[in-house]
């Protein structure tokens, strides 16, 4: 046999073996990250529930209240928190003048629009994060109280640790997508209550519906202040990773109550499972741990639809029953000193 002939044949089988070797690379690459997105959808997409006791911080109930998740702008509360108790101490007042610097203004939306060198006073830097939440302002809060970012991150973590949150592990003060920022719906709900339990004179910015800065005017992205009475706090929060979020404080008479919701599909269906949530709360609590397990359950599947239990018509009304049976259940299993009370523990973590 010809030697350039077997030296063509060994070339080609060569080429068509590197071309398997590649194709078949290609497809695991392709079914590893196809895996990788379906495993981080269902982790982002993760629905929690916690209802506590702000006075207290007892969980009355939840819904995958500890598992880790993104927080989005809900991180935005503990930069307040940093805030306030810089004003308390007489550090810094409303009226001071904060600088805002060129990594502030390349945040990505949303942004009150500064410009760098600018000055905004602490009194519209709230009202950016409460009304408009406003990430170049978080930035700007952070820069001009520490130094820079990086050590107010620090004060964030070292905050979040002295208040219990164990879950929460914070890399930037805006909420802005970072994989290792994380936290859970009953750390956040700690956080919620300690901001409204010390600093309740501030609630006032939470419950303006819009606020007007550089002539424009920001609507507050908590739809329900106004709509459920009582509301005196409340604080959104969306990236793709983490769904839509919100941590509400509401006051009626002389009981308050926290409902943080976390992982919401859509910003309408996240306000009302809030409404509803708090609503139960005040008018029938007996039910509320089988609502708020339900309401997890059906959020987490595909097959998702609103459940309100005070609509006593057809689909409602039979669901309304079958809230009732499941909380009868749920109840039975704990022991008998827990059953003196519906909410002597959560219903699940």
């Amino acid at each position: 046999m010809d030697l350039r002939y077997i030296k063509a044949l060994a070339s080609s089988r060569l080429v068509i073996f590197r071309s398997a070797k590649l194709i078949l690379s290609s497809y695991r690459t392709f079914f590893i990250s196809l895996a990788i997105c379906f495993c981080s959808e269902s982790f982002s997409r993760r629905f929690a529930v916690v209802v506590m006791d702000p006075r207290s911080e007892r969980i009355f109930c939840s819904a995958n209240g500890w598992d880790r998740v993104c927080p989005a702008s809900l991180t935005k509360m503990m930069t307040l928190i940093l805030l306030f108790e810089e004003i308390q101490r007489n550090n810094v007042s409303l009226f001071t003048k904060f600088k805002v610097s060129a990594r502030a203004v390349a945040q990505a939306p949303s942004k009150a629009g500064v410009k760098v060198g600018e000055f905004i006073c602490v009194r519209d830097c709230i009202s950016c994060l409460a009304v408009k939440s406003a990430n170049d302002i978080a930035v700007v809060i952070a820069e001009n109280l520490a130094g820079s970012v990086e050590r107010f991150v620090d004060r964030m973590n070292a905050k979040a640790a002295s208040l219990g949150m164990s879950c929460s592990f914070f890399k930037n003060p805006s909420g802005l997508p970072d994989a290792s920022q994380k936290t859970s719906a009953r750390d956040m709900a700690v956080l919620a209550s300690n901001l409204w339990r010390r600093f309740s004179s501030y609630s006032e910015y939470f419950r303006r519906k819009t606020f007007c800065f550089k002539k424009n005017i920001f609507k507050n992205t908590n739809k329900l202040i106004g709509k459920v009475p009582g509301m005196v706090f409340g604080k959104t929060g969306y990236i793709a990773v983490s769904g839509f979020n919100l941590a509400t404080v509401t006051l009626r008479g002389k009981i308050p109550v926290v409902v943080v919701v976390i992982g919401g599909k859509t910003s309408q269906i996240r306000d009302k499972h809030v409404q509803t949530f708090v609503e139960t709360f005040y008018k029938s609590p007996r039910i509320l741990p089988g609502l708020v397990f339900m309401t997890a359950q059906r959020e987490n599947s595909e097959n998702f639809c609103a459940i309100s239990p005070f609509k006593h018509k057809g689909k409602s009304k039979r669901a309304h029953a079958k809230i009732k049976n499941l909380n009868k259940k749920l109840i039975r299993k704990r022991t008998a000193s827990s059953r003196r009370h519906p909410f002597k523990r959560p219903i699940s973590q």
